[in-house]
């Protein structure tokens, strides 16, 4: 391995590696390809899962009980997928570096990077089936993370007391960000689901957003109980800056920001070390 390529590699800005995936509109392979080249380079260690219709690809570091990080590398047609979720790729590859650099202690982290997300969640569904949830801790899955302030976390109620989770909020309250519990998903669906049905109690999905954001919530919620529902909320729906490119071939990193990256995989790792002391013997 070229030295000089590791180093360049590591430093690399997250927004960089986004800008490198969404090169491959409808290219599924390609992008794939891009997260391969940089783990191979960070001498990362994954396997790829074939299943009947796609290809998962996920790494491994440190030892089991493992964190997972997930993201998903398709997109829908003619989109860049910048945000959606080349933003996640990026932060779960960085999250990686880091352990890479800082190996855990006690734990493990699993990056995963699904297929087919937005064709009824077949790559995480497929994970949980072939490969069950026996060695998770949790899943901290990652949507939409490239544009924002605030945290949003899918669908988790006032309940819900588990531990990655309450870690993740007192990590956020620390560093002084926002962190609003969503009951009920927005999307159509997202890839926690999958784990959460397998019997992962511990699993949600994080996605960055804004105050303007926030206040437009009750409004969304309101047009679902309208006449037309589908078509009253998604004219709602693309009116949130976080959803404003959302699925569209505006879908590109120039709308997106370095600083929410490093915000979220701050955090993360932030949380991650603090579980990973929790398991000391």
């Amino acid at each position: 391995m070229n030295p000089r390529v590791f180093e360049e590699i590591k430093e690399t800005p997250m927004i960089e590696i986004i800008q490198a995936v969404e090169q491959h509109i409808d290219n599924k392979k390609g992008r794939k390809e891009e997260i391969e080249f940089l783990l191979d380079i960070l001498n990362i260690p994954y396997e790829t899962q074939p299943y009947s219709t796609g290809k998962n690809l996920f790494a491994t570091l440190g030892k089991s009980p493992f964190i997972g990080i997930g993201s998903h590398y398709d997109t829908v047609s003619k989109t860049p997928g910048a945000n959606d979720n080349g933003s996640a790729i990026a932060v779960t590859i960085d999250i990686l570096r880091k352990v890479k650099q800082s190996p855990l202690e006690n734990i493990g982290v699993r990056g995963f990077f699904f297929d087919e997300e937005e064709n009824g969640l077949k790559g995480s569904r497929a994970y949980v089936r072939e490969k069950g949830i026996g060695d998770l801790i949790g899943l901290y899955n990652l949507e939409l993370v490239g544009s924002g302030n605030r945290v949003a976390l899918w669908s988790v109620d006032e309940k819900q007391n588990t531990p990655l989770l309450k870690i993740l909020e007192s990590k956020a309250k620390e560093q002084k960000i926002d962190v609003y519990r969503i009951p009920r998903i927005v999307t159509h669906a997202a890839d926690h689901l999958s784990f959460k049905k397998g019997g992962l109690e511990d699993s949600f999905t994080l996605t960055m957003i804004t105050q303007e954001d926030l206040e437009m919530a009750p409004e969304y919620y309101a047009a679902l109980q309208g006449r037309n529902p589908q078509e009253e909320s998604w004219k709602v729906f693309t009116k949130a800056p976080v959803f404003r490119h959302y699925h569209q071939p505006t879908d590109k990193s120039e709308h997106l920001s370095q600083q929410t990256l490093q915000m979220v995989s701050d955090l993360l790792w932030d949380s991650i070390k603090e579980i990973d002391q929790a398991y000391k013997k």
